[in-house]
């Protein structure tokens, strides 16, 4: 027997129904989650005045709602199988993807970065003054370029035999060898080669197609990489991009960024205020398609936002836009990488209204002080710890998206996001690129949607010769494993592992705590030295100069403890500051106890 449910959002039979469900909810757990398909009926709506306008058009808030190329109203019932579904023709490496952010990237030695569950090496090529991307494994032992190092020559050496290689990836040198001839030889061997990816950069960016051969390169020039149009208006003013790394899937990116009503609830002590939040009028989303992605609009969420218009937009497969017609912040732009199976890098940039001359933010830092000297939000650890642990229960009870309970038509973009990830075949992208699980099994029969861990022990390769699906063996992934409270909570792994900045931060601070800590011993000797002088007569000015000495030596002792927490926590791991604000309950409470070896 099939039960329907149909809600009016912002009507009074709402409530009635919403009832009616919960009652259906208590006595029939188990089966309704698979029986029932919870409708909302609304319409599309005149984002005016802070109202809904109802018509007569119904939208249907479950996962056929939103559908590909239109909006469906078949119940999940009616739908084909997920595994019936026919293979998505969108290609995830022939897309542009950021690589990091080039004010931050270190020229002076390769770097290790991971996409789409293959790891690369990215280093700087001196002689064309251009960044590259390659595969990250020499051909000779198949060991990573990323832990060699930049020959004098400009070339890339790997330190495991000396092995060298120019900015196309082609070898120039092999030390084992000492004719010249022979050497030049084996050289030109394309299996002495490593393949190497078109690079650009954009607004600060650098980005990588994920394809390489001369088809590739033809590719990549003719299309470039997402560029917001607003970031390009001078009356507007562009703050610098940041980047952080979460032990979460990629789907939770567009997740986030697709549900604005989540602000003043868990970013409530990050300038949103609960008491602040409203019911947000919306328009209905028309359709999703593969190529073009969607487009979402909607009204003021907090009641400082009255009579504001926004738009959300997806543009595949990594970059969302979000503007506002008004207020300080004017919109951002956040670009999200798939890093491995559970693990997603996001790129964030906001723009602000005001002139240049006139918004404080955009004039010149007298001290330059670098971005990890002012301090960190708490909203990515906000953002952090409620997926982390939603993904983890999620999977303990082997639930997806297709197990929310959306009521509200909030969640439209929620459900339009996800739709998107089944028709661009986000879970066969996965399977494709890594493999199998570790067992040679499917997993723990995730049905989440999200396509973390589900696998295919019949995809445990691609198709052979191609050279983007060539990079990194094709070793099988392991099966999800929730991440500890240090994963949660890494700011190294997160951020500091791949930014040169923060890395000299670490360095300096450091250096400067060391200093504090000669100069507190200095003071203690001088103490000292000054009681030793008076030989047993205590003069008034003997007393003074000890206790000052004294103080001046305790305070360095405390201040050189406060460098070390700052460091600690900006650098390595954020927990101490976590309990200290209370995290998500907002009870504040004392921190937690570090260990003097981390400091």
């Amino acid at each position: 027997m099939q039960a329907h449910v149909s809600v009016d959002v912002g009507m009074p039979s709402s409530w009635r129904a919403g009832k009616r469900l919960h009652g259906i909810c208590c006595k029939h757990p188990g089966v309704l989650r698979r029986v029932l398909s919870p409708r909302v009926a609304t319409s599309p709506t005149a984002i005016t005045g802070g109202q809904e306008t109802q018509s007569n058009e119904q939208a249907d808030l479950h996962f056929s709602s939103v559908d590909v190329k239109t909006t469906g109203s078949s119940a999940w019932q009616q739908e084909q199988p997920q595994q019936q579904r026919a293979p998505s023709s969108f290609s995830w490496t022939k897309q542009w993807w950021p690589v990091g952010i080039i004010a931050e990237m270190d020229k002076k030695k390769p770097t290790a970065v991971t996409m789409l569950g293959h790891t690369y090496v990215v280093w700087f090529d001196f002689k064309a003054e251009q960044w590259r991307v390659m595969e990250d494994r020499c051909p000779h032992r198949l060991a990573p370029l990323s832990e060699g190092r930049i020959a004098d020559d400009g070339t890339l050496a790997c330190s495991y035999h000396g092995w060298q290689f120019n900015g196309r990836g082609t070898c120039t040198n092999i030390p084992q060898i000492g004719d010249s001839a022979k050497m030049h030889a084996a050289c030109a061997s394309p299996r002495a080669c490593v393949a190497s990816f078109p690079t650009t950069d954009s607004e600060g960016l650098l980005f990588a197609w994920l394809e390489a051969g001369p088809q590739a390169e033809a590719e990549a020039a003719a299309k470039r990489p997402y560029s917001m149009p607003e970031f390009k208006d001078t009356p507007e003013y562009s703050a610098p991009w940041f980047t952080t790394q979460a032990p979460v899937d990629y789907t939770y990116w567009l997740e986030q960024g697709m549900d604005p009503t989540h602000a003043n609830f868990l970013h409530h002590t990050c300038g949103f205020l609960m008491s602040a939040a409203l019911p947000m009028p919306y328009e209905r989303i028309k359709g999703v398609t593969v190529n073009g992605g969607f487009v979402w609009k909607h009204g003021p969420y907090d009641i400082s936002q009255e009579g504001m218009q926004a738009e959300r937009q997806l543009i595949p497969p990594n970059a969302l836009r979000v503007v506002y017609d008004r207020g300080f912040v004017r919109g951002f732009v956040t670009m999200g990488v798939p890093v491995r199976p559970g693990i997603s890098r996001v790129f964030a940039r906001f723009k602000v209204s005001g002139t240049p001359k006139k918004n404080m933010a955009n004039k010149p830092n007298i001290f330059n002080l670098p971005h990890w000297a002012r301090g960190q939000s708490p909203l990515p650890d906000q953002d952090t710890v409620v997926n982390v642990k939603q993904e983890a229960l999620m999977r303990e009870f082997n639930q997806g998206p297709r197990d929310y309970n959306l009521f509200s038509g909030a969640d439209q973009g929620i459900i339009a996001s996800h739709r998107w990830f089944e028709a661009a075949g986000y879970k066969d992208m996965w399977k494709q690129r890594m493999g199998p699980l570790a067992d040679g099994s499917s997993g723990n029969g995730n049905s989440n949607g999200n396509g973390t861990a589900e696998s295919s022990s019949s995809a445990a390769t691609t198709a052979a010769g191609s050279a983007s699906q060539s990079v990194g063996a094709q070793y099988a992934y392991k099966p999800y494993t929730p991440p500890t409270q240090d994963d949660i909570f890494s700011q190294y792994e997160r951020h500091t592992k791949q930014c040169a900045v923060c890395q000299a931060g670490m360095k300096q601070t450091q250096r400067i705590a060391d200093a504090v800590s000669v100069a507190a011993l200095g003071f203690a000797v001088a103490a000292v030295a000054v009681t030793a002088a008076a030989k047993g007569a205590f003069g008034p000015f003997t007393v003074a100069g000890t206790v000052v000495l004294a103080g001046l030596a305790g305070a360095c002792v405390w201040l050189r403890q406060q460098i070390l927490l700052f460091r600690y926590t900006q650098f390595i791991n954020s927990e101490y500051n976590w309990h200290r604000d209370g995290g998500l309950s907002l009870v504040k409470g004392n921190p937690i106890m570090l260990k003097l070896s981390h400091l």
